[in-house]
């Protein structure tokens, strides 16, 4: 499966969570499997408590309570395909409310039925939402739908201030930001429009504070909850250094693989993202620009509408790009996020074209286009998926663990991705350290406060060569 690795850092808490319980482990993504060759072992960036097990702590927990009580409604099991489901239900679900969000922003700007249906056919069939929000699953893929529903339900609130509205536009705003970044740049923006219309109107801003509310209320939870774990100040210093690898501000040396802010290659690479997960876009603006250059009643939609989808959907992409740049350029499934606003513009521009159109020309030309999309979208998707597919060593580098290794004994192999990675720890349900040789082993082994080892040698396809255990006296 491309990005395998994902799913399976999710799978590993979720695995954790349903055999020892969640609330042995301060409600928080613990990655540390409950064996005694585990403790202390830091496979993944975090925090590691007092008994030895490790949290991943970049991101509030919502992302992960979603999926694991999801799984414990329907007696499922946390497996990729129990995953697969869930993430399916969301795709659907943010494909359904790109639908409604369109249909709102057109209601008494256009008499277009066609248009939602085009933008929920787009977001359904880009190679990015095909990939990320259907086959694999990390706290990026339910942000985009709580993202998604909070504008559609911010679309009602921005007609209507009344209580219904405030009250699901607060629980809403509080899910995104208890899931991932991109709440508190939505809310920042919420913020800001709210607070604006507010003073043109002499009134008092209650959207705008309830904005500030909510961003404190998510920061202030998830600072207590995650330095319940190893206390403030280890909490602080592991997200300050995660910032600093994921920000691309700090030079080439401290972000991941180099990609920084000032590394041309990072930029290159963040265009390859867009050009290989929005490929199939490349049959819409030529045939929007053509039709508004033959168009002459220029019926264009309100500029209050632009301005909205402009503000909640286009600016917080940028922010995030921005703030988080070598997370952005590192992974490719950060371009996910930009799905939204292309979807919605598409939409917004396909009405435009309906508006100034005859429809029996209209039609043809958006059903061949629409066809052409869909087609190379699935392709795509499609060629990547097979070019990226996960292959068996991690599972039968798993299988080579489960046989030989003891509960007790800390793993060391030689090698490197994909065999040290979550694909690896979920289906051995163990944590793997690399290290060059046994000595390194056995060095590694005492600082992680281990007598007993296993080093490990294998190839590329995860067959075991040779397995030594050890004893440090």
């Amino acid at each position: 499966m491309h990005h395998g690795w994902v799913t399976a850092h999710t799978l590993l808490t979720l695995q954790t969570w349903n055999e020892s319980g969640i609330l042995n482990f301060h409600a928080a993504p613990v990655y540390t499997p409950q064996n005694e060759g585990d403790k202390f072992v830091p496979a993944l960036a975090g925090i590691t408590d007092v008994k030895g097990d490790s949290y991943y702590v970049s991101y509030p927990p919502l992302g992960f309570y979603a999926p694991y009580y999801f799984m414990k409604l329907f007696f499922l099991q946390p497996t990729i395909l129990s995953l697969i489901i869930f993430n399916l239900l969301l795709h659907f679900l943010s494909a359904f409310f790109i639908y409604k969000i369109v249909r709102q922003l057109l209601n008494n700007n256009s008499s277009s039925e066609l248009a939602p249906i085009i933008a929920f056919i787009i977001y359904l069939f880009t190679p990015a939402t095909l990939w990320f929000q259907s086959n694999v699953y990390f706290v990026d893929m339910l942000e985009q739908f709580l993202w998604i529903a909070t504008f559609y339900v911010t679309l009602k609130l921005i007609e209507e201030e009344n209580k219904k509205n405030v009250f699901l536009f607060s629980i809403l705003l509080f899910a995104c930001c208890f899931t991932e970044w991109m709440g508190l740049f939505y809310a920042f923006m919420a913020f800001i429009y709210f607070g604006i219309n507010s003073i043109r109107k002499k009134q008092i801003p209650i959207v705008s504070l309830i904005c500030v509310g909510v961003v404190l209320m998510s920061i202030g939870l998830f600072v207590w909850q995650y330095s319940q774990i190893s206390g403030f100040h280890s909490l602080i210093e592991s997200l300050t250094s995660k910032y600093k690898t994921r920000s691309g501000f700090y030079g080439e040396n401290t972000s991941e693989f180099g990609l920084s802010i000032g590394n041309p290659d990072s930029f290159i690479r963040l265009w390859e993202h867009y050009f290989t997960n929005y490929f199939n876009l490349i049959f819409l603006p030529p045939i929007i620009i053509v039709a508004f250059i033959f168009i002459k009643k220029k019926k264009l939609l309100s500029h209050k509408y632009w301005l909205i989808v402009v503000v909640f959907f286009v600016v917080p992409v940028l922010l995030h790009h921005i703030i988080f740049f070598n997370f952005t350029s590192l992974h490719d499934f950060s371009v996910l996020k930009s799905a939204v606003p292309l979807s919605v513009i598409s939409g917004l521009l396909i009405a435009s074209f309906e508006n100034n159109f005859n429809k029996k020309i209209f039609i043809p030309i958006a059903s061949v286009a629409l066809l052409l999309y869909t087609i190379i979208g699935v392709k795509e998707f499609y060629s990547l998926y097979h070019q990226y597919g996960l292959t068996d060593s991690c599972e039968k580098l798993a299988t080579c663990i489960i046989q030989n290794v003891k509960s007790d004994e800390a793993i060391f192999i030689k090698g490197d991705y994909p065999l040290v990675s979550p694909m690896t720890y979920y289906y051995s349900h163990r944590l793997v350290t690399n290290a060059n040789d046994s000595i390194e082993a056995k060095k590694l082994s005492l600082q992680y406060h281990h007598t007993k080892g296993v080093y490990m040698e294998c190839d590329a396809n995860g067959n075991c060569l040779s397995i030594q255990h050890f004893t440090l006296q």
